[in-house]
Order: structure tokens, then sequence, then C-alpha cells
């Protein structure tokens, strides 16, 4: 497998990873507190950017219990309601809202949260996680404060406290270090639905250099957590072992840093007391001058950029890096960590990401694969009216509206130049409607070559870069939605403002023949129309 970088006349290649956006959300929902105690008031918060019209707030709540198995569950102890609506005035784009649950939760409950940003031009966004609330009954496991979907495919992150904090500290720090370090980083921020949240209420410690102290619950934490973060106040150099990484607690570039090692398998880029080896699949660093040079022009880099690794005191080892230090921002793997307050992931940093992002999206979050029936996906995806659409790799797509009626679900596989259908399905839910920045329009074609439907897909394995480029996995499998139209025959697959969403220079869509799949679907039937009339029933 690789990864494909094009570049589409980026003169300075070395900021062209300095905005990338991947993310498809743009309202973001908080609370306060992170963790409310038993009937504790929380905020419930949420601002949105854009051509807002308004704001909705909603949440529902399950209760924590043990069966007469022993098993955990949650039972749902109350439906979904919505608590606020914020309108916006005439010319906004910015908009803020709040609701406070002055009564709080009772203990053993699990909170979803859902804020929904409502546009003018009728989509709509939308940011959901959970959070426990009040006293949680299962002490020795991590404790949910955002967790936006399954641990297999999401990048789970605990926080564990250290001796020099206290647990009041270290909990009021908490939501900084989400939303002030975390999704003040772009890879984080705009991309918030691949990360999960927890943190333990048993203490840790942490002693430079790399030695970890576990807390007692430290099995429980490592059966969930891709990353565990051991939080600190003192300055002191912090350092990653396996899935533990420490930090300070309020130092966003050293968090990212660690992160980078602890989620997706970065190596350092600085000079010379780390370990370094080139990774075996898309790698940050090389081995030698030939291999950096071979792959530079895949991340969008001269091959001049080079630099076998070097302290200031002129020393060298033979690795080679290829993400800049400098000018600003530079590499957050590299020197500019501590040299650079703009720091970031760039480029070779950002291929290694988008892969990761893709093993979680296919349900194989840091190598603990898993298989599952894509129905079963598809029958959450057709759950989600009123959010973006999920297909069965968990790649990201349109919002839903309408009323529900039947509608052709089809898997297409999206392979270099190709692209060919892999099963399909009528389900009930509303055809898509396009909404928010998109890579891929989906155009549903009759048999005399006309238009039946239309939405675009915004998909995080599809990183933009400035406007100038994009990567993108050669192999990917993405759900896409039709009308369930006797008429329907084929797909059309096209970039959006003139992108060069597959390889070549011209503009090209790629057609997918879907008689042969619509066929198949409705074998032992006199006739497709026949076959849809007795789905509709």
């Amino acid at each position: 497998m690789f990864l494909t970088l094009i570049r589409r006349g980026c003169a300075l290649a070395v900021a062209c990873f300095a905005g990338a956006t991947t993310g498809w959300s743009s309202v973001v929902a908080s609370n306060d507190p992170l963790h409310p105690g038993t009937n504790e008031p929380v905020r419930l918060s949420a601002r949105a950017t854009g051509d807002i019209k308004k704001i909705s707030l909603h949440y529902e709540r399950y209760t924590l219990s043990k069966d007469a198995s022993g098993r955990q569950t949650q039972h749902l102890a109350e439906r979904e309601i919505t608590v606020q609506t914020c309108e916006a005035a005439n010319g906004v784009s910015l908009l803020e809202c709040e609701y406070e649950v002055t009564g709080g939760f009772p203990a053993s409950s699990l909170v979803k949260y859902k804020a929904v940003a409502h546009f003018k031009d009728g989509s709509q966004s939308l940011d959901t996680y959970s959070f426990a609330a009040g006293a949680f009954p299962w002490p020795d496991r991590p404790i949910p404060i955002r967790v936006t979907g399954d641990i297999r495919s999401r990048l789970d992150i605990i926080f564990i406290p250290t001796k020099d904090l206290t647990l009041g500290q270290f909990k009021n720090g908490l939501s900084s270090v989400i939303y002030q370090l975390y999704f003040a980083n772009p890879w984080y921020g705009n991309n918030r639905v691949m990360f999960n949240f927890w943190y333990s209420g048993e203490f840790g410690d942490y002693q430079q250099l790399c030695k970890f102290l576990d807390p007692g619950n430290i099995a429980s934490l490592s059966a969930i957590g891709d990353a565990i973060a051991f939080l600190h106040k003192k300055n002191m150099r912090d350092c990653r072992s396996g899935k533990r990484f420490s930090s300070e607690i309020d130092y966003g570039r050293t968090l990212l840093h660690e992160s980078g090692h602890a989620l997706f398998g970065l190596m350092d880029e600085y000079c010379c007391d780390s370990r370094y080896e080139q990774q075996p699949e898309f790698p940050n660093l090389w081995s030698s001058l030939a291999a950096c040079e071979a792959d530079a022009p895949n991340v969008l880099y001269p091959k001049r950029l080079c630099t076998q690794l070097a302290n200031k005191e002129g020393r060298t080892i033979d690795f080679w890096r290829i993400d800049p230090v400098t000018p600003a921002p530079g590499s957050i793997m590299g020197p500019a960590q501590h040299d650079d307050p703009s720091s970031t992931h760039l480029n070779a940093n950002a291929r290694r990401i988008l892969w990761t992002f893709d093993k979680c999206l296919s349900g194989d979050c840091m190598g603990n694969g898993f298989s599952i029936r894509s129905s079963q996906r598809l029958d959450q995806l057709v759950e989600q009216l009123g959010a973006r659409i999920k297909d069965a790799t968990k790649s990201v797509g349109p919002i839903l509206v309408a009323d529900a009626d039947l509608i052709m679900a089809i898997q297409v596989r999206i392979v270099g130049d190709t692209a060919k259908v892999e099963r399909t399905e009528i389900v009930r839910a509303p055809l898509p409607k396009s909404a928010g920045k998109a890579e891929l329009l989906v155009k549903a074609m009759s048999a005399t070559d006309s238009t039946l439907h239309q939405y675009v897909i915004d998909d995080p394995r599809l990183a933009e870069v400035e406007g100038q480029g994009y990567i993108r996995l050669p192999d990917v499998k993405v759900w896409v939605f039709a009308p369930a139209s006797t008429s329907l025959k084929s797909l059309d697959l096209m970039p959006v403002d003139d992108k060069r969403l597959f390889k070549g220079e011209a503009l090209k869509a790629l057609r997918v023949d879907l008689q042969p799949g619509i066929s198949k679907l409705c074998e032992g039937t006199a006739s497709i129309a026949a076959c849809f009339q007795a789905e509709r029933r």
C-alpha cells in the first residue's frame, strides 16, 4: 500500500501542509465541568461559524449498572430532548449557545450530548459525544469525558494524574488540555470525531528519564487506551514508552510531540539521543539520503530538503528528515518543538497521520483489528439521521435531510483510476444533501444520462493541502447513496472545484455501472420495478 501526494502548483512546498484541514464539522460542542459530580450543575455550550442560522442543543441520558451476571450495561433513562435553541441575527458568522442543567445528573449517568448547527442553505453540521456524570460506578475503569464512538475506530487517549497535582487541579486542567492544546492543532481540532478522551481516577507518577509508575488500574486503562498520558506540573524532560507518555499539563507542544509518537508512530526528527528507525510504512525518517530523496515527491517536497540529523555541536547520525525546521512553522517532531511556538505536523508527519486515520476508519486503530459485516455498519449509517453519514469504512459523508424513503446504498471501491461496486443494499433513509467542505461529487445517473440526484462527500482520508494538492489512499471503500429508481443506471464520481482527485492531469470522472449490482440485488423477482416495490411494502 502507498499514499499518493499530488502537487498542484505548490510553489513553497514547505508550507503546503501548514493549514491542512481534514475535518468536517463547523460546530464545536463542550461541557463544563468535563465530569460533573452527582447533581452538580453542568453548562452545555456550542459555537459555530459560517452562514449560520441557529444552533440547537440536545442530550439523552443513560444509567450505568451491572446486570445479574455482573456484566456492565447501560439503559436509557431519558430520551433525547432539545434543551436550547439559539437564533443568529442577520449577518452573524459566529454564534455561541449555552444551556445550564441546574440540577445536574444523578450518579452513574452517561450523557450523550449533541450540538447541531443549522445553516441558511438548509444544511446542518453536528458535534456529538458522551461524557460521564455523577459518581462513576466502576472507578478502576477509564472514565469517559469526550467519547465520540467505538474504541475500535477511534484513537483513545487516557489521562493519568501524577503526584505533583491534586485530583482537583488535574480534573480542572483537562478542559484546557483537550480544547486549548489538542484542538488548537488542526490535525486534532478538525478531526475531533477521530478521538476519544478518558481519565483515570487513580494516580500514577512520572520521573525523568522515562520512569513511569503505573496506577493500580493500568490493566483496564491499557485495554482501552491507544495512548496513556501521565500529566504533571513540573518542568522536566518528557518521554514516550509504548502506550505511555508524559507531558506537562499546560504545555501543548510537548503534549502534541509525545502524542505524535504514541498515536501515530512518528519518529523524532532531532539529533542525537532518541531511538531512530525508518518506519516500514509511510516514514517521517529515512535511514539513507537516497531513500529520503526517492520519497520526497510523495510528500510534496523537493529532494534538497532531505537533511541529515545533526545537533548544534555538529554531531550527526545516519538518519535523514525532510520536514523542515525553518521557516516557521517547523516540524513539531524536530527541534522546532521548543524553538518555534507555531510548530506543527508537516508533510511527512501528515502522511503517516492520515494512514493512521484510515486504519481507524476501517476499525483497525493501532493494529487492534476486527471484522464486522458491512451491513451492520450500514445499519448504523441509516440510523444517524440528521448526522453526517459514515460508510462501511467509517468515511465521512453528507448531511441527511428530508423524509425517509427507500434509497440505494452502494459500496464503491476506488482503486487507482478504477471504481467498481462491491455491494448494494436497499435501505429506508432520506437521500443525502451536501453540506460543508467536500472533496468528491457523487452523481446518480439515469439510462438517458440525466442526473437523478447529486451530493458531495467529505472524507478525512483526503487531506487538502492549502488548495494545492491532496493525499489520496490508493484503495478506498466508500458507501454512496442514490434514489431507488428503475431508471438508475450508473454513478459518476468526480472531483469538486476542479481538484485533480484521480491520477492524470485532466479533470476526470469515474463512471460506475450499477446494473450488475442491482440485478444481483433483485435476483428472484420478476423485474427491478417489482423488486423495489416489494421492498417498499
